[in-house]
């Protein structure tokens, strides 16, 4: 008696391309954009002010803060770059 082997199904994982990738990291840096202007205006900063904040926090330029200079404006800062 013959014993039979049926082949298995190949199924594929579908890798990321490039592009996806890219719309990634465009969704997380809108996402990060995001939460910093809406917790730099939870500060007080104004939305020009808290997305320029944003900006240079991200972007690590670091040309100094923008308003006051307390406490907890600085533990947000924290959260923003981490």
């Amino acid at each position: 008696m013959a014993i039979k082997i049926r082949p298995r199904r190949v199924v594929r994982v579908r890798s990321r391309g490039q592009w996806d990738r890219v719309q990634l990291a465009l969704v997380l840096l809108v996402a990060v954009v995001v939460v910093g202007v809406v917790g730099y205006r939870a500060v007080g900063l104004s939305t020009f002010d808290a997305l320029y904040q944003t900006a240079i926090t991200v972007t690590t330029v670091g040309y100094g803060e923008i308003g006051p200079v307390e406490e907890i404006d600085q533990a947000y800062r924290w959260f923003t770059l981490f």
